[in-house]
């Protein structure tokens, strides 16, 4: 097992795992119980990480999370906008509703 990623926010780390698993590498996620949900300073130095279950596997994971953390620096500038199923407000650099899944349209 080797470490791949870390992350103050746990939904960071969820994310890339999903991405991850897509591609058919098996992971793992530690420390994932240890930071505050309410938005607040973690209460430990220790942040979630996410692992590949196989050595193997490790070129292949960070060559997909540098692709993908290139393209959301890349994308942070959009704008904003709001869900048309639920009105959520999503930001910029999700192409669907974080909240219903729905797709951005336009």
């Amino acid at each position: 097992m080797r470490k791949v990623f870390e992350h103050p926010a746990f939904h960071e780390v969820g994310h890339c795992e999903s991405i991850l698993n897509s591609h058919g590498i098996a992971t793992t996620i530690r420390n994932q119980d240890v930071s505050s949900l309410s938005g607040e300073v973690p209460f430990a130095t220790a942040f979630p990480e996410l692992w590949i279950l196989d050595d193997n596997t490790f070129d292949e994971a960070v060559g997909l999370l540098r692709d993908y953390h290139d393209s959301a620096r890349r994308d942070a500038t959009r704008p904003d906008w709001k869900c048309s199923q639920c009105g959520e407000s999503v930001p910029g650099s999700f192409d669907s509703c974080w909240h219903c899944g729905r797709e951005k349209v336009g």
